[in-house]
């Protein structure tokens, strides 16, 4: 069967766009005429940037995209012409990241028991140089999941990690939401909900590039801007997914942490810094959010 690899296409460097291409390339010589490569553009981005020079393994497809897409609808339409597509799995890789040639190898392996697969990263600076660590290097990241309320709190989920079973997308669609930042982990919190079990690979599948374009990157909060941000998406992750009712006590809580960093900033400040194991994306976050509440209520 083949693979899908997954990716929407934004603006970038001529580097980026390269190294994007050659990771391809290296993919289809690992699977010669059995990758289905999906590049979903944004409206002012020409996808032959993103393309190796010789893409003679590889089947390439790049659908219709209207000229007023979201972001939200680009993940939309990446993820139903996926699901269009014929193949045994479907992988995620984002544009600024690099998808390595093994990675169908070690997500088939890992599927065998699974629906969803997910992989350690290397981390790449800027200019595509390796900084000596992986993603999960400070993770604690189980082997297996099999119940959402493992990501309530925190994410490992991205759409550079990731490869999901083909017949599971196509049975269970997940319709995206209006507005959304943390897609992936909204994508696979659907997923999981649903009943999908996810398996982590016994390898690295890709390379996870660090710079400013990052909704997240790497690393924690490290101060208090930071954090506003993560609390704000979050809420909208948290809306997106079942309203007010649902996610009542997390609202409440990261309505909390913001009044903290609004009225006792220096508080919050040292909270943060004193976290000693982060254990995803978002972690940080509820780890600060927790204890701030601990402490506004001891002093009340």
């Amino acid at each position: 069967m083949s693979a899908v690899i997954a990716s929407v296409l934004y603006p970038q460097s001529d580097l980026i766009a390269r190294q994007y291409a050659e990771g391809l390339a290296a993919v289809g010589r690992s699977e010669p005429g059995r990758i289905r490569i999906l590049l979903v553009a944004e409206p002012g981005t020409d996808p032959e940037r993103f393309l190796p020079g010789d893409r003679s393994d590889l089947d390439i497809h790049t659908p219709f995209v209207p000229a007023t897409v979201t972001r939200v609808g680009l993940r939309q339409i990446m993820l139903d012409e996926a699901t269009n597509l014929s193949g045994d799995l479907v992988v995620f890789a984002d544009c600024d990241d690099i998808v390595d040639p093994g990675a169908l190898l070690h997500f088939r392996a890992a599927l065998a028991d699974a629906d969803i697969a997910f992989g350690d990263l290397r981390l790449i600076d800027a200019n595509g140089a390796e900084m000596g660590k992986a993603l999960f290097d400070a993770w604690n990241v189980p082997n297996r999941i099999e119940h959402v309320d493992e990501i309530r709190w925190r994410n490992f989920f991205g759409l550079s990690n990731t490869a999901v079973k083909h017949t599971y997308l196509r049975q269970n669609r997940v319709e995206l939401k209006e507005p959304l930042i943390a897609i992936d982990w909204f994508l696979f919190h659907n997923l999981l909900a649903l009943g999908a079990r996810a398996q982590k690979v016994n390898g690295v599948v890709g390379s996870y590039r660090q710079y400013a374009a990052n909704t997240l990157g790497a690393g924690r909060a490290s101060n208090l801007d930071d954090l506003s941000r993560l609390t704000d998406i979050t809420r909208q992750h948290l809306l997106a997914l079942g309203g007010e009712e649902q996610f009542k006590t997390d609202l409440e809580l990261l309505q909390t942490l913001k009044r903290g960093i609004e009225t006792t900033p220096t508080t919050v400040q040292a909270i943060l810094d004193g976290l000693e194991d982060v254990s995803g994306w978002y972690d940080d976050l509820f780890q600060t959010a927790t204890e701030y509440k601990k402490r506004a209520a001891r002093r009340n």
